[in-house]
């Protein structure tokens, strides 16, 4: 039995470590997909690999204190891997929203100014987003005048919808 906690817990840390260098894989979001309530990420190498560990850390300790009491050593290895599976299953929890996930993905992308915007005021700015040329109204962050043709960065999206945006030379300043 003891053989089976080693094995599992070098087993749980190999897939910690290729969880660790190749990461947790999610769908991309498409905007106007249905999402999946509830979502976890069950099925990922994390959730295994912290059943692995937990189970063959505890085990092989538990095994040895107990002067090989095989019913305890098992029950509190399997108890372990069963809190860690819920408590990676909390953890790994899908994102509530598509649109936090669009905001983040807009963050930092190039745009055009097609109609001036006024200081304090609102224009319009062009830019491509998954394939796609987009045109959207949108305000400077810092409320200067923006005149139209000027390259500009997508800082975020107001609660109206409106794009804030700001020059691409005073972001290029700061790099």
């Amino acid at each position: 039995m003891h053989v089976l906690y080693l094995v599992s817990l070098i087993g749980g840390l190999l897939a910690a470590v290729y969880a660790m260098l190749y990461g947790m894989h999610r769908r991309a979001a498409v905007p106007g997909a249905p999402r999946l309530p509830g979502r976890t990420a069950l099925l990922n190498w994390t959730v295994p690999a912290a059943a692995l560990i937990g189970f063959g850390a505890v085990g092989a300790i538990a095994q040895r204190v107990a002067n090989n009491a095989l019913p305890f050593a098992g029950l509190g290895a399997a108890l372990t891997a069963a809190l860690q599976v819920v408590l990676s299953r909390w953890a790994l929890t899908a994102p509530e929203a598509v649109e936090d996930q669009l905001e983040h993905r807009l963050q930092g992308h190039p745009a055009r100014v097609t109609s001036a915007i006024a200081a304090n005021g609102v224009g319009r700015i062009r830019f491509e987003f998954d394939g796609a040329e987009q045109d959207a109204p949108a305000r400077a962050i810092d409320a200067v005048a923006i005149d139209a043709g000027d390259d500009v960065v997508i800082d975020r999206r107001a609660d109206d919808g409106t794009i804030i945006v700001e020059r691409w030379a005073t972001v290029e300043t700061r790099l």
